[in-house]
Order: C-alpha cells, then sequence, then structure tokens
C-alpha cells in the first residue's frame, strides 16, 4: 500500500498511521503544485478505498451551486457539510463558518472526506475549515 501511494504524482512522503481490523490509515504528503483526484488515490492502493480524507487551502468562492475551492494545482473541490453522525444531534455548520471567514477575506484550509462523482468532480464532505496566512502570489 505505502509503495502505491508513494508513486502518486507529486508524493513527498507517506506514513502508516495506524492498521488494524484489516483497515490501515496512511498519510500523504503531496505538493501544493501538483493536482491529486480520489480515483488517483484509489488507483493507488493495492486494496479498496474504504475512505479518502484531504486537508487542503485555496481559494474558496460562493457559487449559485454552493462552495468551491480552487487549490494551488488549479484542481477544484465542491465543498459541502458532512453528513451527521450517529452520536450527534446534527452535523457541524462547516459552510457557515467558511461563510464568516469569506466575510473576513481570509484564505482557507479545509479538511474533510475526498470524494467523486461518476464524472470525475471531486466533493469533500467537510470535518472542518480555517482560516490560513494567505500564500504571496
Amino acid at each position: 500500500m505505502k509503495n502505491g501511494l508513494s508513486g502518486l504524482d507529486g508524493s513527498k512522503d507517506v506514513k502508516e498511521d495506524s492498521f488494524r481490523g484489516g483497515k490501515g490509515t496512511y498519510v500523504v504528503t503531496i505538493d501544493a503544485s501538483r493536482k491529486v483526484s480520489y480515483k488517483d488515490v484509489a488507483d493507488a492502493c493495492t486494496f479498496d478505498l474504504d475512505r479518502a480524507e484531504i486537508t487542503i487551502s485555496g481559494d474558496v468562492e460562493k457559487t449559485d451551486k454552493g462552495y468551491c475551492l480552487t487549490a494551488k494545482s488549479g484542481a477544484k473541490f465542491a465543498l459541502k457539510n458532512r453528513e451527521k453522525k450517529k452520536d450527534e444531534k446534527e452535523a457541524p455548520n462547516v459552510t457557515g463558518k467558511i461563510d464568516e471567514l469569506l466575510k473576513n477575506g481570509k484564505a482557507i484550509k479545509v479538511n474533510g472526506a475526498l470524494t467523486a462523482d461518476k464524472d470525475g468532480n471531486q466533493h469533500v464532505a467537510l470535518e472542518s475549515a480555517e482560516a490560513v496566512k494567505a500564500e504571496k502570489k
């Protein structure tokens, strides 16, 4: 598994975070200038991919369809609140936090589950969002 993930374009570091009950968690650091997709990660895995989580920063804009993050690489990700977990009364309103960050002109970093639809459009089901220092262009 580690070897496959280290073959991702722009992969700088691959660490096994945990492996229990036949499931592994790996942390992959990829150069911000490289595009990465759910399909790339799934194809690099030697087992069925259960979940891919991403932490990424970029320019976020609100569109008529919701929120879109454009990474430094040019890759685009639709952002949405994740679904409620069984032990929660409700899911966190991360898009509400994004609204506040956008009002204050902040650069944004998000974290959540990465998925793709049948057309290859990428989505992040949000766990968190925070302001980050804007990169100089």
